[in-house]
């Protein structure tokens, strides 16, 4: 949970200040403040799924007697071509971690 409150703290602050900074290329920036708060829940929002995404690693995880269920990370792999010159995109998930 400290992990994805961090990370959310960071995206509100990071979008934020992205927000504020594209006052600067706006003709009137008095009348598009909200933009500051538009970036600020974006990142908010970012930084809770990356958050998430970064804690979570299998589907279930058995440690210390206990079994915990979450959201597994997906791990993106791109694969050579193969004989008819063709790329492939993998997506892997684990599926069952353990400490035994």
């Amino acid at each position: 949970m400290k992990t994805i409150f961090e990370d959310s703290l960071y995206g509100g602050l990071a979008g934020g200040l992205v927000g504020a900074a594209m006052l600067a290329f706006t003709d009137k920036p008095g009348d598009h403040l909200q933009n500051v708060g538009i970036g600020a829940g974006i990142g908010v929002i970012v930084g809770a799924v990356y958050g998430a995404v970064i804690t979570s690693r299998s589907l279930a995880e058995y440690e210390n007697g206990k079994v915990k269920f979450a959201i597994p990370t997906i791990h993106p792999e791109f694969r050579e071509g193969n004989v008819k010159g063709q790329s492939n995109i993998v997506a892997m998930a684990e599926l069952l971690r353990g400490k035994f």
